[in-house]
């Protein structure tokens, strides 16, 4: 896997601890192993000596990273550039069948764990988020020309993004995840479109079978796709239980601030099957959902058995804000969604897979 971006923090050493988690993330969704690193930094036109030490401090910070976790950094290259920059080449291993498991110490065990993957969802399991949401929000609000955060609000960020999902993963594994992904540049919604989706599953095409492109007309579903849409995987968000960092919510609403990658990400509300609903959308706490994360948390499936267990594992190791958020609707609920919100709904107005219901 490879993450790469600019910094957005002044300390060249916290910078590396972030982006060096950033990107192991990746391999933690999958309960992957790392291995190895190769760094790719970019560093300001200036002294030489000015260039080496804001390189080493980089450099340093992304080494206890990467040390922790028993990731070997074998190489890079550096080059100079208008700001900051860094990001790593990753190289983690997994059984696919599982071989061993790994306990919270790192020890092996003999439970047989494999690749976790971002989905299949499972019909009645519970959504868990392991950490709060608005990295991108609170650091666009900490901004010079803003400055709308409190030292302890940006600090409580910094802390939350140098917070390694390894232990999280192993956790969500012990009790019987069946999907997950981390959350970053997309945004909680579009990182939960992206599991809910069933890649081999379509939608019912119109009742005259068209495959042609979209005229422009705004059709409203026929009760075959209604019956279609029945059949695939609805997930339902509470968001009053979306965890959210401190300065978060008060940035967003009052300031009305927002990160760079917000309009992009936003695109996903249109899988929202009662946006319409006022409730859902002036709802605090709605458009911090589409809201960047650099170094966020692990977005699991889970059975509702094991959530209580899951919860105070994950509080035991540190994710002090794990929270579940959601569950997977099986198929009486998804029907009863259907018929409740659906009638009426524009064929245009969202694909038919990967959908999501929400309540305040």
């Amino acid at each position: 896997t490879i993450d790469y971006f600019r910094s957005f923090v002044a300390d060249p050493y916290l910078f590396g601890r972030i982006a060096a988690n950033h990107a192991l993330s990746d391999l933690h969704a999958m309960l992957a192993r790392p291995y190895s690193a190769l760094a790719l930094c970019s560093v300001p036109y200036g002294a030489e000596n000015v260039v080496e030490e804001d390189l080493l401090h980089m450099l340093a910070g992304a080494r206890r990273v990467l040390d922790e976790e028993d990731c070997a950094l074998v190489g890079g290259h550096t080059s100079e550039g208008a700001e900051p920059s860094l990001g790593f080449a990753l190289t983690g291993y997994v059984h696919p069948d599982g071989l061993t498991s790994t306990d919270l110490s790192g020890r092996d065990t003999c439970g047989p764990v494999g690749i976790l993957y971002k989905g299949p969802v499972v019909p009645g399991h519970a959504l868990i988020l392991t950490k709060a949401l608005g990295t991108g929000v609170v650091l666009a609000a900490a901004m010079p020309h803003r400055n709308f955060i409190s030292c302890y609000e940006i600090t409580d960020c910094y802390a939350s993004m140098t917070q390694s999902n390894m232990l999280a993963a192993r956790i969500l594994a012990q009790f019987g995840c069946s999907a997950c992904t981390d959350v970053t540049g997309f945004g909680f919604m579009g990182h939960l479109v992206e599991m809910v989706r069933h890649q081999h599953q379509k939608a019912a095409a119109d009742e005259d079978g068209d495959d042609d492109e979209d005229d422009g007309v705004c059709r409203l579903l026929t009760a075959e796709q209604r019956e279609a849409m029945a059949s695939l995987p609805v997930a339902r968000i509470h968001l009053s239980q979306v965890p959210l960092l401190p300065g978060a919510l008060r940035c967003s609403n009052e300031h009305r601030v927002t990160s760079s990658l917000f309009g992009a990400n936003h695109r996903s509300a249109q899988q929202i099957i009662n946006l319409e609903d006022g409730a859902v959308a002036d709802h605090p706490a709605f458009p911090i959902l589409f809201d960047p994360q650099t170094s966020g948390g692990l977005l699991a499936c889970i059975p509702r058995s094991h959530v209580d267990s899951v919860l105070e594992s994950l509080r035991g190791a540190g994710y002090s804000r794990a929270a579940v958020i959601g569950e997977v609707l099986d198929s009486s609920e998804t029907a009863a969604v259907v018929h409740e919100v659906l009638h009426g709904v524009s064929s245009s107005r969202a694909d038919l897979n990967g959908c999501v219901f929400m309540t305040p």
